[in-house]
């Protein structure tokens, strides 16, 4: 019975995490380029690592536990699905780093 309580417990945990997951994808990693104007984002990048680097981490532990128990076909769907979240919100992260490192090069931040 306690197996059971904690597999939907990490169902309702990737479906409460969705809406994270999503804003992980879609923020912005430079905001002045999402509006339109070429400049640099002295803030950086905080807003879309503080949801992505959660999102990717939940998802990601989502994955590997539900791959894990592959032979059932709703662990195999969830796991897909959970690279499926993965994918976009990593690119994003990899998006924000370069960012960082695109603003540490220039002088106007300093």
């Amino acid at each position: 019975m306690c197996h059971n309580w904690t597999k939907w417990l990490g169902y309702c945990v990737l479906l409460a995490a969705l809406p994270l997951a999503v804003a992980g994808a879609i923020f912005p990693v430079n905001e002045y380029t999402a509006q339109g104007f070429d400049a640099i984002d002295c803030d950086g990048p905080i807003q879309a690592l503080m949801v992505a680097g959660p999102a990717l981490l939940i998802y990601g532990i989502g994955a590997i536990l539900n791959g894990v128990r592959y032979q059932k076909r709703l662990n195999l769907v969830i796991a897909t699905f959970c690279i499926l979240i993965c994918l976009p919100v990593g690119f994003n992260i990899v998006n924000a780093v370069k960012e960082v490192r695109h603003n540490a090069a220039s002088e106007t931040c300093n």
